[in-house]
């Protein structure tokens, strides 16, 4: 059986990405994150800035996504972070 893995999420770091996953598995919904490449940054080495989305297979999507609404978890970054102007 192929698994399908599908974003449910978008966290702001790598911080934030480690915590939402510790909260899926808490749930025991398995999940991953895995840096975003929709940033800009590319795809080689981005540092420690850049987002990461959260991964879980198909079938946990809809449970996955019930724990990160009962923990008011965006769905996505509403916006990017404020980055001053040179």
């Amino acid at each position: 059986m192929d698994t399908k893995l599908i974003a449910i999420t978008t966290a702001s770091d790598e911080m934030e990405a480690n915590m939402i996953v510790g909260l899926l598995a808490a749930g025991g919904i398995p999940a991953m994150a895995k840096r975003s490449v929709r940033d800009g940054y590319g795809t080689v080495y981005q540092g420690p800035f850049g987002s990461f989305d959260i991964l879980v297979d198909e079938e946990n999507a809809t449970a996955a996504q019930t724990v990160l609404d009962a923990e008011d978890v965006p769905g996505e970054l509403d916006e990017k972070p404020d980055i001053p102007a040179d």
